[in-house]
């Protein structure tokens, strides 16, 4: 199996549970607006084609979920762009996230990593509650 489909099917397996079920006792509500920031590599040798795609990945299976409203990537980056005038780099800090993310009428962030730790990987996500 390749790397990236290897870390793709890790990615899927810690992430998406969590994120996708459902609770059947909840009452329908208003579906929250998530921004998904590009996924960090910390220690893990993976280009920005890459991290676009599990990115653009975590966003498809959040709105398939049903639970949510995903801002558009395309806005994202977009609005991205427009923060660093000089030149484009991701923002992977948290609160670059939450600015951009509350300018951008979402009420949640996701950010993702992946951390290699020794000889294993470890994924992280935090959903921030914007409106907090």
């Amino acid at each position: 199996m390749s790397r990236s489909r290897s870390l793709r099917a890790l990615l899927a397996l810690a992430l998406l549970p969590a994120l996708t079920s459902t609770d059947a006792h909840a009452a329908p509500a208003k579906k929250p607006v998530v921004a998904v920031f590009t996924l960090d590599a910390k220690g893990v040798a993976l280009d920005e084609p890459t991290r676009d795609r599990l990115s653009d990945y975590f966003a498809t299976r959040l709105a398939a979920s049903g639970r949510y409203q995903v801002v558009p990537r395309a806005d994202l980056k977009r609005r991205l762009q427009g923060q660093k005038k000089k030149s484009y780099k991701s923002c992977y800090d948290s609160s670059c996230q939450i600015e951009i993310g509350k300018e951008l009428a979402a009420e949640k962030s996701l950010a993702s990593q992946v951390i290699k730790l020794g000889s294993r990987c470890a994924v992280t996500t935090t959903l921030y509650d914007l409106r907090r």
